[in-house]
């Protein structure tokens, strides 16, 4: 296997994926925007792990906006990319808590509209 440093700007969105394979995007060490957004077909899963969305420090944009995540974030889902400042989660079934780790953060946009049970965590230091 290879790592892939040049492509920085992945757009699938909009398509009929039913299924994203584990770790596919984990040697793009170079990915700043991963948008997977309205991929309706996907079938439900939970939220990807730090090694499934790849290992780049790098990435500044993540949109998976309605593409039929389930459950919790992680909790230290903020600290994967100390890059990142878009997020866009909306109209997926996302339940528990904001994470902690968001209040460390330098994300600027969260987009988190329709989710099922979010609980707003305050405090954060």
């Amino acid at each position: 296997m290879f790592a892939l440093f040049s492509l920085e700007t992945i757009y699938l969105g909009h398509n009929n994926f039913t299924s994203i394979p584990g770790h596919c995007f984990q040697l793009l060490l170079g990915m700043q925007t991963l948008n997977l957004s309205n991929n309706l077909n996907l079938k439900p899963w939970l939220f990807p792990e730090a090694e499934d969305l790849g290992y780049s420090e790098l990435m500044h944009t993540l949109d998976l906006e309605a593409t039929n995540i389930l459950g919790p974030l992680p909790s230290d889902v903020f600290d994967w990319f100390p890059r990142l400042h878009t997020v866009s989660l909306s109209h997926n079934n996302i339940r528990g808590t904001l994470p902690l780790s968001l209040g460390k953060s330098v994300v600027r946009y969260l987009r988190l509209n329709k989710p099922r049970q979010i609980e707003w965590v305050y405090g954060y230091n």
